[in-house]
């Protein structure tokens, strides 16, 4: 799970994938998969700023429980 645009775009740009738009990366139901095979969600980060301006606790909550979700759906 990458904490915020910032994260989410360095390990994407590390292993030479461009991101797109991080809110389509974030609203996804399917995490972006790495070469290696490894999946990366991207999440906002939980400070005061975005809770306020960009994505609500509500809809934070939500990306969670997609990720759960999904890790309970492969057994990992």
């Amino acid at each position: 799970v990458a904490l915020g645009q910032r994260a989410f775009r360095a390990v994407l740009n590390a292993h030479e994938l461009r991101a797109g738009r991080f809110r389509t990366a974030v609203e996804s139901p399917n995490p972006v998969q790495l070469p290696s095979g490894i999946a990366v969600f991207g999440v906002y980060h939980c400070g005061a700023r975005v809770l306020n301006k960009h994505r609500k606790i509500k809809e934070q909550l939500a990306d969670w429980q997609r990720i759960g979700q999904f890790i309970r759906h492969f057994g990992l």
